[in-house]
């Protein structure tokens, strides 16, 4: 499902497949290029980061049982060729920074993501903070329901149901 509201560039993806993410990744990449977006060299133009590459997320099982859930800041470093040259996670939430679970697995993940760049320099690493934020909604369940969204180009959004609680 796709919302166009907000920004003509920023775009609403609720995603399970892997394949649609990365359709759609490339039509708005095509899009902001049509668009004008780096067409011309022009140095000023704003910098426009994409996802060519991720792989698929699922609610870390750990974090699940323990129900933790949270907001984290991955500052990521990406080479010219759209690798993940340094990612570092923080947050504000105390119970996080005291658990820091879902930093640990949010960075191997996206060291595994590759990115790409309109408008920025030729042969220059350049610098992207993306939000993860982690939510546990609905009724419990043995499965992990896991379900993830991208909010382009700066936002995903896991969500899982609870854990059943065996006691």
């Amino acid at each position: 499902m796709a919302d166009f509201g907000r920004h003509p560039l920023r775009t609403m993806i609720k995603c399970r497949s892997l394949g649609s993410i990365l359709m759609f990744t490339r039509f708005i990449l095509a899009l902001a290029l049509c668009a004008g977006f780096g067409l011309h060299g022009d140095s000023q133009a704003t910098p426009l980061i994409t996802v060519k590459h991720l792989e698929s997320m699922q609610y870390p099982s750990l974090a699940r049982q323990a129900r933790l859930q949270g907001s984290i800041s991955i500052r990521l470093r990406i080479s010219s060729e759209g690798t993940v040259v340094d990612a570092v996670a923080s947050t504000s939430d105390a119970l996080l920074r005291e658990h820091p679970l879902l930093q640990t697995e949010t960075v191997k993940l996206v060291r595994k993501w590759t990115f790409g760049c309109a408008n920025c320099a030729p042969d220059a690493d350049y610098d992207h903070v993306l939000i993860f934020v982690y939510r546990i909604e609905g009724r419990e369940s043995q499965y992990n329901n896991s379900h993830f969204t991208i909010d382009l180009p700066d936002r995903v959004t896991v969500i899982t149901n609870p854990a059943q609680q065996n006691w």
